[in-house]
């Protein structure tokens, strides 16, 4: 899988507000929700704790694809594609648990992992 590089690194940490993940499910019908809790891990993939997906969870269950929107405060738009996994143990599901704001530990059910394939800025791809 493709890095981040320090440009757009940069980027992501000087986002301003939450991320926007976009799913599809298996008929195409398009989902799109406000995402707070991620991280960028390894400048290679986005981690997302999922404590209340409902519609984005079945999505990733159905092997959807992802789109993980960010702006700067300088409001450049940024948007990652890449596959969605659903992991409920393991590694880097426990790094998430040990990020997460400690208020959502009850309620988290896995992590959604975003591996980068592609990054675009409007049309122009970067990566």
């Amino acid at each position: 899988m493709p890095q981040l590089t320090a440009a757009l690194v940069q980027a992501w940490e000087k986002r301003a507000g939450p991320a926007v993940l976009g799913t599809c499910d298996r008929e195409g019908q398009p989902n799109v929700v406000y995402v707070g809790s991620l991280v960028l891990e390894e400048a290679s993939r986005f981690v997302i704790a999922d404590s209340a997906f409902f519609k984005t969870r079945a999505n990733i269950e159905a092997a959807s694809r992802a789109a993980l929107l960010w702006i700067t405060a300088q409001w450049q738009a940024y948007q990652v594609h890449g596959p969605i996994r659903y992991e409920t143990e393991g590694p880097i599901y426990e790094r998430m648990r040990q990020w997460l704001d400690p208020k959502f530990l009850d309620t988290v059910k896995a992590a959604a992992v975003v591996e980068i394939e592609a990054v675009y800025s409007g049309a122009q791809r970067l990566l």
